[in-house]
C-alpha cells in the first residue's frame, strides 16, 4: 500500500487521466488491485472526513469525486463488494464537486 501521506489531488487526477476512459468502464482484476494497493488507505481516510480540507480548491473536490466515488467501484466491485462502502461517504462529496464546473477527468 502506498504511503496516504505523500498522495496529492493532483497525483489522483494524473493516474486517473492516464488510466483513461478504457479502463474506468472495463472489468480488469489488475487495474483494480492497482487502485487498492495505491489508494485503499487514502479512501478510509476521505470515508472518515479526513481530507476535508481538499473541497476548499476544485483540482481536491474533483480528486474527492473520484476518491469516493470512481475508485470504490473498482476497489469493491461486485454486488457484495459494494455493501463496504460505508453509508454516507457520498454525501461527503463536496458541493461544489456536484455541480459541473466544465472540469475534464
Amino acid at each position: 500500500m502506498t504511503d496516504v501521506d505523500d498522495i496529492s489531488p493532483s497525483g489522483i487526477l494524473a493516474f486517473w487521466r492516464e488510466a483513461g476512459r478504457e479502463r474506468w468502464y472495463a472489468r480488469d482484476e489488475g487495474f483494480d488491485a492497482e487502485i487498492r494497493r495505491r489508494f485503499l488507505g487514502l479512501w478510509h481516510k476521505a470515508a472518515a472526513g479526513e481530507l476535508a480540507e481538499w473541497e476548499t480548491s476544485d483540482e481536491g473536490a474533483l480528486a474527492l469525486v473520484i476518491l469516493l466515488d470512481q475508485f470504490p467501484r473498482n476497489m469493491f466491485r461486485g454486488p457484495r463488494g459494494s455493501l463496504q462502502i460505508p453509508p454516507g461517504v457520498v454525501s461527503q462529496i463536496p458541493p461544489p464537486a456536484r455541480q459541473d464546473k466544465g472540469l475534464l477527468v
